[in-house]
């Protein structure tokens, strides 16, 4: 006989985790001003609060990334720490990632984006393309979520209204695996529920270009996530209402 208790020890295949791909950190990006928020700081915090992912995402920058794996590495299987950046490309931030085993395919992307300024600075910048940081990525083994895309000044789909060969040339990316919104209510842009008023049908008629491109059959839809965007110690352990806080 199959007890119930014999049927909940079987993995039923989903698992939800609590992560924060988006934390900026101390002696990094040089807009953080808390001491405190450290690579170790970031990561103790985080198993404090059962976060099961995250990744420390500098401006510009992976200065942080090789400590975080490391302190981390007393409790793997607990955490897992993606070596991350936000780059600052002609068309807004955009937010990369690399497998753990992959610091070092971080530090050679970085080296191919021809920055300007210096590393953490946020107000460093490439003169590429995202679609072109994207593709650099996807050469080195990375993948992308375009960050905070609903921001002014800083989100690519707030530089420019409608239609935009640029903005095509972004969300039909095969490195472009999801966007990040401030906001709950730009959660269902780019995708197959957007506003059907115009900014949404503008929106969609890009969205629809994925399913076109061979690479990404069966791989057409964006993850929509929401992020912390920490810059201090406070503010991860306790988002406000202003900041999404962990997806």
């Amino acid at each position: 006989m199959v007890l119930f208790k014999d049927i909940l020890a079987v993995d039923n295949g989903a698992k939800f985790l609590n992560v924060d791909l988006h934390i900026h950190s101390y002696g990094a990006s040089t807009d953080v001003k808390d001491s405190g928020m450290t690579p170790q700081a970031i990561v103790d915090s985080a198993l404090k609060q059962g976060l099961s992912v995250i990744a420390i995402t500098d401006h510009n920058s992976d200065k942080n990334v090789a400590a975080a794996i490391e302190h981390a590495r007393p409790n793997a299987g607990k955490i897992l720490i993606l070596p991350g950046v936000e780059v600052t490309t002609a068309h807004g931030h955009l937010l990369a990632y690399f497998a753990p085993e992959k610091t070092t395919e971080l530090s050679r992307f970085l080296a191919k984006l021809d920055l300007s300024g210096p590393m953490g600075a946020d107000n460093t910048h490439t003169a590429k393309s995202m679609a072109d940081v994207i593709a650099e990525a996807e050469r080195h083994g990375g993948i992308c979520i375009a960050a905070h895309i609903d921001r002014e000044k800083t989100g690519f789909e707030m530089f420019g209204p409608g239609f935009q060969n640029w903005k095509r040339d972004i969300i039909s990316s095969p490195g472009l695996y999801g966007v990040e919104c401030d906001a709950v209510d730009s959660l269902e842009w780019y995708s197959e529920t957007d506003d059907p008023g115009s900014a949404g049908v503008e929106r969609m008629k890009i969205f629809q270009t994925r399913a076109l491109i061979p690479g990404l059959k069966g791989r057409d839809q964006l993850a929509h996530v929401q992020g912390s965007d920490s810059h201090t110690l406070a503010r991860f352990e306790n988002p406000s209402p202003e900041s999404p806080g962990h997806a």
